[in-house]
């Protein structure tokens, strides 16, 4: 779908509607997770006891060529030459204990926490659904889809009072401006739908596809492979409307978009409308709407 035109207020991310929750407790897959203050990175003389420090040795002063003349009378080794020698060979102990015990490591797990903190991860990572979208405005929340998906900059979508979600660019230039893209988002209805019960959820959604059909789609597209039913979304009424849109436009990529749409009953004022809408640039992704649509849990 093409971005809103005229989007409404813009999210960022201290919007209180939006969240990407990331679990308390570090999943123990590999891949993102977060640990306490790691070990030092490097070590430094400072860190071995005076005792042990044999930061330099000055020979005693010989004539060059010549060991002292006691050591040579003797046969032995001079006493600080001695000294010198075990200095280093107990430095050098002190060095293999410490990186024994990892205080030279200067990588640990800690490298990879930026990604979880950022929501960043990929698609086989089975911590994946430990993160999830949070819409407080309209009581739901799902499933984050990973590595390359956004947090919702788009504005209110016309069809919903909030909108909050996730995005990919799918084409960074379109004729009529703006971006075509993959979304998933939700939202409160707009009262533009009035406040429609359940029994009235077929008849609002035919409505709603008509009005996104002309928002943010090429002109003309014609709908194929139509269907709805009502369904059930974490024990709560639902309605669910798809479609496969069709057009031959100059300058689009795609030729066609699957969209999705549901409408919610949470027990609040508005049902909420969540809305998925994937183009055929990018059918590979298309079995990431019935993942995310089962993800939905009603939060309130």
């Amino acid at each position: 779908m093409s971005t809103p035109v005229h989007p409404g207020h813009s999210h960022d991310g201290d919007d209180a509607e939006y969240e990407v929750v990331v679990p308390a407790t570090p999943s123990t897959h590999p891949g993102p997770q977060v640990y306490g203050p790691g070990q030092p990175a490097h070590w430094s003389p400072d860190q071995v006891p005076p005792h042990q420090r044999w930061a330099s040795y000055q020979l005693p002063p010989a004539p060059p060529g010549r060991w002292p003349e006691d050591a040579r009378r003797r046969g032995t080794i001079p006493k600080g030459l001695l000294w010198g020698i075990g200095g280093l060979v107990a430095a050098g102990l002190v060095i293999l204990l410490l990186v024994v015990t990892g205080v030279f490591t200067a990588k640990n797990d800690d490298s990879e926490s930026d990604n979880l903190a950022t929501g960043q991860y990929t698609q086989d990572d089975p911590g994946q659904q430990n993160l999830r979208i949070i819409d407080k405005e309209s009581g739901i929340s799902y499933d984050y889809l990973g590595e390359g998906w956004k947090d919702w900059t788009m504005g209110t979508m016309l069809e919903n009072t909030t909108t909050v979600g996730e995005y990919i660019v799918t084409q960074p230039s379109v004729p009529s401006g703006g971006q075509f893209i993959a979304q998933v988002t939700s939202g409160p209805l707009g009262p533009q739908f009035g406040t429609p019960g359940p029994d009235q959820y077929p008849t609002v959604l035919a409505e709603v596809e008509d009005s996104v059909r002309g928002n943010y789609y090429p002109q003309p597209n014609t709908p194929t492979n139509q269907a709805e039913q009502e369904v059930s979304i974490d024990g709560h009424r639902a309605y669910q409307r798809s479609m496969d849109l069709t057009w031959d436009v100059e300058g689009y990529d795609s030729t066609g978009e699957r969209v999705v749409l549901l409408l919610i009953d949470t027990g609040k004022s508005a049902p909420v409308l969540f809305y998925c809408s994937f183009p055929n640039t990018h059918a590979e992704l298309y079995p990431l709407i019935e993942q995310v649509i089962a993800s939905i849990k009603v939060d309130q």
